[in-house]
């Protein structure tokens, strides 16, 4: 919320709009960190969480004035042939293009993406850097 910790936030802050939520998500799905049913699961909480505040007041203001909105704010599409957060095809493909590309074990490589999509590895355990694989 505007880059400030719970002890600084002001009334003004918790007035968010769809944009702002708009942004949030477009935040998130940018980060590339997250798939869409996580999206979704930090948009749910933090819809519930304004909701709940929204009849609340402090100094005879509620604290989230406009909660009509939240209802407008439609779930990102479920992913369903996503495997953790690479799809089958994705790791099919990055096993392929190291067998071709790297130089130092490109079998034991490729077959370490082959076991990641076996083990549900996420996208952020694999270190994957300007091309280049480290193991």
């Amino acid at each position: 919320m505007r880059d400030k910790t719970l002890d600084f936030l002001t009334l003004e802050d918790t007035n968010i709009s769809n944009e702002d939520f708009e942004m949030f998500i477009d935040e998130l799905r940018e980060s590339c960190i997250f798939v869409n049913s996580s999206i979704n699961r930090k948009v749910v909480f933090v819809r519930l969480l304004l909701k709940f505040l929204h009849p609340k007041k402090m100094n005879e203001m509620r604290i989230v004035p406009d909660v009509t909105y939240l209802n407008e704010i439609e779930a990102l599409p479920n992913e369903s042939d996503s495997y953790g957060a690479f799809t089958v095809e994705e790791v099919k493909k990055i096993s392929d293009i190291t067998l071709q590309v790297e130089k130092v074990k490109p079998k034991m490589k490729s077959l370490f993406f082959l076991l990641a999509l076996d083990t549900a590895l996420r996208k952020m355990s694999c270190c994957l850097s300007s091309g280049q694989i480290y193991m």
